[in-house]
């Protein structure tokens, strides 16, 4: 069971032993909320890319998309053709099509939505443009990969579905955590052990002002649903149950150390039973590892270390430790997979609905601020 105490002063601290909420008289009493049933994805998927090499534009390359998408693409050359690079400014795209061999570079998303050319849409804008250019994008026939969020409310949320839905084509989003080859390699350990799995997942996040762009609600969507949105697709992708109950606690702003509500503490209950708890933090010192993971079930242990350490207790009856070279955290992985995807090769409805259901729970989180 997970414990969750908040002190008088806005302090969170946790345990394994109960729910608990102590809370000062004049702060609202924390709330938990039940999910309803869940809507099912079930819309026929139209067979998508008849060729070996699928044709992709990228919108929107900035620091990221520029250091991990467009090399990975470029390593990819036997799955994706890089048909062209849209920026919002001109010189950059330019560049960057130079650099990776595109086809074409430009500062307009509908010559590419008008490209018969293009295949497929990689979206790495801000947040808050996910939203209308994947509806532009599937009102013109063409799959769409958006980076994290996929969009910034639940009316967002349900319009892509219904585009979805009618359209035949998919989003996928930049959930990148479970195709991680130590998160993999640890969920097939999982499979062998008995129900429920009690997770704990913490997130070194580090400080961003107030002003950074991220933290604007209509811009970046604020940090829980720009990135915290991430760990609930992880706890799906780990437990594969509905979420049946979310409870949150917070610190509360103080303008000082604490400029957002960027330090949280959530406990999603499954179906099954199991408990996941998410702290996610900017208080933290910038050299902790930023993401650490325990996972326990059966009498074993799994402990995730930054996606380059494992360490397995209790499995085959002694510690294991599976270490890799450098952090891995699934980014190429996650590319080859799309690529299966559009060419027939594997199935994705089941991760298209988990990533809906991330950014439900993402939603009721912030609901519960």
């Amino acid at each position: 069971m997970g414990i969750l105490l908040e002190y008088g002063n806005g302090t969170l601290a946790q345990n394994n032993k109960c729910l608990v909420n102590d809370e000062p008289n004049d702060e609202p009493e924390k709330k938990e909320v039940k999910s309803e049933e869940r809507e099912i994805f079930t819309a026929p998927v139209k067979a998508f890319i008849p060729r070996e090499k699928i044709r992709v534009a990228v919108v929107g390359a900035g620091g990221f998309v520029g250091q991990v998408h467009l090399p990975n693409l470029t390593s990819l050359r036997d799955d994706f053709h890089l048909r062209a690079i849209i920026t919002a400014h001109g010189h950059k795209a330019a560049d960057l099509a130079k650099k990776y061999r595109a086809d074409y570079a430009d500062t307009d998303y509908q010559k590419v939505l008008a490209d018969p050319e293009v295949d497929f849409i990689l979206l790495g804008t801000r947040h808050n443009l996910h939203y209308p250019m994947i509806m532009q994008a599937l009102a013109k026939g063409k799959p769409v990969f958006t980076e994290k969020p996929l969009c910034l409310n639940r009316e967002e949320l349900k319009a892509v579905k219904e585009k979805m839905a009618s359209s035949g084509f998919p989003v996928y989003v930049g959930f990148n955590r479970r195709h991680a080859p130590l998160a993999v390699s640890m969920k097939e350990k999982l499979a062998s052990l008995p129900r429920p799995y009690l997770i704990h997942y913490r997130v070194n996040a580090g400080f961003l002002p107030l002003e950074h762009w991220t933290q604007d609600p209509a811009v970046g969507g604020g940090r829980i649903i720009g990135e915290a949105c991430h760990f609930f697709d992880f706890f799906l992708y780990l437990v594969e149950q509905t979420v049946i109950d979310v409870r949150v606690s917070f610190l509360p702003v103080d303008g000082r150390s604490v400029v957002a509500k960027d330090n949280v503490a959530v406990l999603v209950k499954f179906a099954d039973g199991s408990l996941a708890s998410l702290i996610y933090t900017s208080l933290g010192h910038p050299p902790l590892p930023k993401e650490y993971v325990e996972v326990y079930a059966g009498g074993k242990c799994f402990v995730l270390n930054d996606y380059r350490f494992l360490d397995i207790y209790g499995v085959n009856g002694k510690k294991q430790q599976i270490k890799l070279k450098r952090q891995e955290k699934g980014w190429r992985e996650e590319l080859v997979w799309v690529a299966d995807c559009l060419k027939g090769k594997k199935d994705s409805a089941q991760v298209m609905n988990q990533a809906f259901e991330a950014m439900e729970v993402t939603f009721k989180v912030v609901d519960l601020f």
